[in-house]
């Protein structure tokens, strides 16, 4: 039997999970977009944190989380 996906809207307790998840698309591989160095890495880590802070309660921003 397959367990059923829920999607929410993200909440502030989430913003660690949702930087992990980036991290797998910035922080690895040889791709254009994938930071080079470790200050790169923590740079965008932290101005995604910023991001989301500023965004989670924008009604024109909807970040969702699955679970």
């Amino acid at each position: 039997m397959q367990e059923k996906l829920l999607i929410r809207k993200a909440t502030i307790q989430d913003t660690e999970e949702l930087v992990e998840l980036r991290k797998i698309l910035l922080s690895s591989g040889d791709t254009h977009y994938a930071a080079k160095s470790e200050e790169d890495n923590l740079a965008w880590q932290n101005a995604y944190r910023v991001w989301i802070k500023e965004n989670i309660s924008n009604e024109n921003v909807l970040i969702q989380v699955g679970q």
